[in-house]
């Protein structure tokens, strides 16, 4: 991956002093203690074997999209969970101890000790690790409303930090937590320090698999009250609080890319540029319920094939009368990706190239890593969009690889004039 870093740095004139090598991820930091027996190492549940995009057979009819024109979807539960949510009619969501209380069971595949609903970790400290250093430095936001949903805000400010400084939203996967999102990858606080950018580590409200609401109407609009709204209250309440950029970047893998995304299109005003590892487009998990996080298997499956107008005005709906500049996008994904199908990967290109008048097709520079060939990045547009798609590499492979290399490149990237 030390190739993978260096190329995507020199595309965009990175400076040679930036952080570029990360190490495989560490595992779990001592002193947690976990329901069930503690991983190995931090596990997306949405990895497990268990989540497979059904097929079109068993999908139900829901809604997506808030504008004219924009017709329904279906959507429906994924293979393992056949009757576990069939009062609702909807798919289990990602993360399996939700269903804890149904029939006291979990899907036999779901990774043991992944943090519960309710943040997972019992211990007294943040993130339930007392003797942590990194623990300490995290700090929980206590005095921030939780508003319009109950997430939970933790913030890193590392003592580089100065007034003006920028702030980097960080979005949790499923079943994951602020503070596990925070642990799962130690460099993130070392170039923190380094830079002297505060960080922002969101807990999902829970109930929901610790999965992120990218589906309702309530979180697809701009102020709709659901938890986009919350993430950029979040925001703007570390502005306030610590004097930070008014102007921040996101980053995010599987659920949190989703969040990633949407709250590029929610909130497009409040951010310069993002880094979504293994999501969908902005709208594409979108279903009939009003609030909370619910499944798309229709989108998850990549079985959408829209036009660029239709993502454009998918997103444009969220935040209607928006005339400004969406932030830049780097979007990673893994083309056997069995989880959030690899097809997500081409429709969320054609939606931020359209975002951004740009022609999905034609990229300005395009080619693979000679170190690692099946990696190939396509710039567009003076890297308003980057797409860097993973030759035989899964769900959750690029996040590993890469999430350092996204935080590299966001605090170097300026929004498009």
């Amino acid at each position: 991956m030390r190739s993978v870093a260096s190329y995507i740095a020199a595309s965009l004139l990175m400076a040679a002093g930036c952080a570029l090598c990360q190490g495989p991820p560490p595992p779990w930091p001592g002193g947690h203690q976990f329901i069930g027996q503690p991983p190995q190492a931090p596990v997306d549940p949405l990895s497990s074997s268990h989540w497979r995009p059904v097929s079109a057979s068993s999908t139900r009819v829901g809604a997506i999209g808030a504008g004219a024109g924009i017709q329904p979807r279906p959507f429906g539960e994924p293979a393992g969970f056949a009757g576990s949510e069939a009062s609702t009619g909807r798919g289990p969501l990602p993360g399996a101890y939700p269903f804890m209380g149904r029939a006291g069971r979990t899907p036999d595949a779901s990774p043991g000790g992944i943090p519960s609903a309710q943040g997972g970790m019992m211990g007294g400290s943040v993130g339930g690790n007392a003797g942590s250093a990194m623990s300490d430095q995290l700090r929980l936001e206590s005095d921030f409303p939780g508003k319009p949903t109950a997430a939970i805000m933790y913030t890193y400010v590392p003592s580089t930090f100065k007034k003006g400084n920028p702030v980097i939203v960080a979005l949790h996967h499923c079943a994951g937590t602020g503070p596990g999102y925070f642990h799962e990858y130690a460099d993130w606080p070392k170039m923190a320090d380094k830079k002297g950018f505060l960080m922002i580590f969101p807990s999902s409200p829970g109930g929901t698999g610790n999965c992120w609401d990218v589906s309702s109407k309530a979180s697809l609009e701009h102020n709709g009250g659901g938890d986009s709204q919350t993430i950029a209250e979040m925001l703007k309440f570390a502005i306030k609080k610590y004097s930070c950029s008014d102007k921040a970047y996101l980053v995010g893998h599987s659920s949190g890319a989703m969040l990633t995304q949407v709250m590029a299109t929610t909130y497009p005003d409040l951010f310069v540029a993002a880094a979504a590892y293994s999501g969908v487009p902005s709208g594409c998990f979108s279903t009939q319920k009003a609030k909370g996080a619910d499944w798309n298997s229709t989108c998850a499956g990549g079985t959408l094939n829209e036009s660029l107008q239709y993502w454009v005005q998918q997103a444009r709906n969220m935040y209607p009368g928006y005339k400004g500049q969406y932030p830049r996008m780097m979007l990673v994904h893994g083309d056997q990706d069995a989880v959030i199908n690899f097809n997500n990967h081409r429709e969320a290109v054609k939606q931020w190239c359209g975002l951004h008048d740009l022609n999905p097709e034609t990229p300005d520079k395009k080619y693979p890593l000679p170190s690692q060939p099946n990696y190939e990045i396509s710039v567009y547009g003076s890297s308003a969009v980057m797409a860097i798609s993973a030759g035989h590499v899964t769900h959750d492979n690029p996040a590993k690889g890469m999430r350092l290399r996204g935080l590299s490149v966001l605090i170097r990237l300026k929004k498009p004039s």
